[in-house]
């Protein structure tokens, strides 16, 4: 039997949706703090490989010959710039604990959102068999009332055969 789950109601279908729509906004902010995390990756390989480069120039120029302000300049430059790549660690640290926690947040979420669903599988079940109780009662029903119809047929086609 098939039963039409079109006229199933689910009462709890608005905090279903609630709850969906909050994991989804999660999701949505994991992704975002993603991307912020994968700019400031390419952000620190970027400024790591600006630094080796002058640090590179800076080993040739002083091959070459010294000069006093070109070399204390770019010292102070290369001081700056690890200062930099230091601060964008911090910050990279701190991204990436921030994303720890929000994937605990979806992981938590999840879970009320698997509780709601399995609740909602019950009652469909459930549904389900209420349904086909029913389909099967008014199946029985309709049987047992053709039945004094179907010997009177039966009884009238083999009175006139006689």
């Amino acid at each position: 039997m098939n039963v039409d789950l079109r006229i199933f109601d689910y009462s709890l279908e608005p905090l279903r949706r609630l709850r969906q729509w909050q994991l989804d906004a999660l999701h949505a902010r994991l992704a975002r703090m993603q991307r912020q995390i994968d700019q400031a990756q390419r952000a620190q390989v970027e400024l790591c490989a600006e630094r080796d480069k002058q640090s590179q120039e800076l080993v040739q120029a002083l091959t070459q010959r010294f000069d006093v302000a070109q070399h204390a300049g770019a010292l102070q430059w290369l001081m700056f710039a690890q200062a930099r790549i230091l601060a964008g660690e911090k910050v990279l640290a701190d991204l990436q604990e921030a994303r720890v926690a929000l994937q605990v947040q979806c992981i938590e979420q999840q879970k009320k959102v698997d509780i709601i669903e399995a609740h909602r599988d019950d009652c469909v079940a459930q549904f389900i068999h209420v349904e086909a109780g029913k389909q099967a009662s008014e199946a029985d029903r309709d049987w047992l009332s053709r039945q004094p119809l179907a010997r009177d047929i039966r009884g009238l086609s083999s009175g006139e055969m006689s």
